[in-house]
């Protein structure tokens, strides 16, 4: 069996942007923890970078067209991910973020308006992942457990829970 693992990530504008993107160990990483069997569909090499309706289109079609989204969040990124991982979602697709602590989407410890919080982690990334690592070593593996046993995953509805989370805590019990 191939699994298709959509690569959500940054995007490299020219030779000079220096972000961290996908690489090829990352992939063999991947590759390897998997022991073979996967279809990389990845954002990277999107030919439609001229007109910018069909790069949306195209890498929507692969977000829908993929079984499992991994999201390389070991950097801040732009907003095209989190509009791939709100598709995700949509489309019933499980998602796992690589997220490092202590880098910019969690923190052991966060000053927020004079509160802090421990162990916090991005209300985005923690709402909408359905598992969220450290490494792409972890995120390989999840994919497998995943897919030897499949468990539930997140869609569309946990956006209306968040709603309704919020309004029953800004309100309280009636």
């Amino acid at each position: 069996m191939t699994v298709k693992i959509y690569l959500s990530g940054g995007i490299k504008k020219d030779d000079n942007d220096r972000k961290v993107c996908w690489s090829e160990e990352d992939r063999e990483t991947i590759r390897s923890v998997l022991e073979g069997g996967v279809k990389f569909l990845d954002p990277q090499g999107n030919p439609e970078g001229a007109d910018p309706f069909a790069a949306f289109g195209l890498d929507l079609q692969d977000v829908k067209e993929a079984d499992i989204i991994i999201v390389d969040g070991r950097e801040k990124r732009g907003i095209g991910v989190g509009a791939e991982m709100l598709a995700a979602k949509i489309w019933g697709k499980p998602v796992v973020a690589i997220a490092p602590k202590n880098g910019h989407y969690r923190r052991d410890l966060l000053e927020h308006f004079g509160q802090e919080i421990e162990d916090w982690q991005h209300p985005f990334l923690f709402s909408i992942s359905d598992a969220v690592v450290d490494s792409v070593e972890e995120a390989a593996g999840w994919v497998k457990g995943f897919l030897e046993k499949p468990g539930p995953v997140k869609d569309s509805s946990v956006l209306d829970e968040a709603i309704g989370y919020f309004i029953s805590k800004k309100r309280g019990p009636e």
